[in-house]
């Protein structure tokens, strides 16, 4: 267990520092180079699609002593299968955190907002100190609790729900516990990385002339502020998602939830390679995909 632990974390690794590099290979470059970059990207990645549904309904393997032939197409139902729950645990875990991430991130500035105007409620007559530090103390709470909540690995949260809830991991996928176990455990790092990138977007200095050029709030926040958080939530998603994809096997061996990752590792103990190439090259199409479909909506729109 310890070794599939380690191979599991080794994977993440690989997946993130892949991305990261094709990332900063576009950056650094000139603008008609990373044009050029992202095209090849694109056009290799659909050869690599079309070669593997090429693998995938022609091709065949010899395994066994007596060199039994197994054709890849007998695995097409099975995979589909594991693709979908697969799919729907990802994005919905994806989806939810950056929901939760948007509500914790009002919380955080509502919070500094009222630290702010301390000075300015005390020389009120109807200011109540015991009230104000209470509710204070309270947004406090909400504004730490990601911080906690992402604190606590992923199985024990999973393993409360299942005490707690009474869950069957047996007869049940239970995924929107799943869903929720997973949104939990990634919510600090989205919520920290928006708050600083709000703060830092406020320090910008067409935000600092909009704001002595006595512009409302409401406009500098919508035409300044929204479109660089709504740039930096895509770069988010795309470097999130191949954690979240490995992540997952944690809550499918804890709720039971067979999926694409579990089905990976069962492929390995069970020496079953033609199952296992199929579902490794397509969780490899799956993330290239993404990476490529958000970093395209990233430069058409932003």
């Amino acid at each position: 267990m310890y070794y599939l632990w380690k191979s599991i974390i080794a994977m993440q690794k690989y997946l993130s520092k892949l991305f990261h590099k094709t990332e900063k290979i576009g950056k650094e470059s000139s603008p008609e180079i990373q044009k050029k970059f992202k095209m090849s990207t694109a056009f290799l990645w659909i050869l690599s699609c079309l070669s593997f549904l090429a693998l995938l309904f022609w091709g065949k393997i010899s395994v066994g002593e007596n060199q039994e032939v197994v054709y890849f197409r007998e695995y097409l139902p099975l995979l589909l299968e594991k693709g979908k729950d697969s799919t729907l645990l990802v994005f919905f875990s994806l989806s939810l955190t950056v929901v939760l991430s948007i509500f914790f991130t009002s919380f955080s500035f509502f919070y500094s907002w009222l630290e702010k105007k301390i000075s300015i409620f005390k020389t009120h007559r109807r200011f109540s100190k015991p009230f104000f530090f209470s509710f204070l103390g309270i947004l406090k709470i909400f504004v730490m609790l990601p911080n906690f909540l992402s604190s606590i690995p992923l199985f024990i949260t999973g393993i409360f729900l299942i005490r707690i809830f009474h869950l069957d991991t047996v007869n049940e996928k239970n995924l929107f516990y799943g869903v929720l176990c997973l949104s939990l455990f990634n919510l600090s790092y989205i919520t920290r990385r928006t708050v600083q990138k709000i703060a830092l977007a406020y320090q910008a200095p067409y935000v600092l002339y909009a704001h002595s050029l006595g512009l409302p709030e409401f406009t500098i926040f919508r035409h300044y502020i929204m479109p660089t958080i709504i740039k930096d939530h895509f770069t988010i998603l795309r470097e999130l998602l191949p954690h979240l994809t490995i992540e997952s096997v944690i809550i499918e061996y804890t709720f039971g939830y067979s999926a694409l990752i579990r089905s990976l590792i069962n492929a390995i103990l069970y020496q079953s390679w033609a199952y296992f190439i199929l579902i490794f090259l397509s969780i490899l199409l799956f993330l290239t995909f993404f990476n490529i479909f958000f970093q395209f909506i990233e430069d058409m729109f932003f």
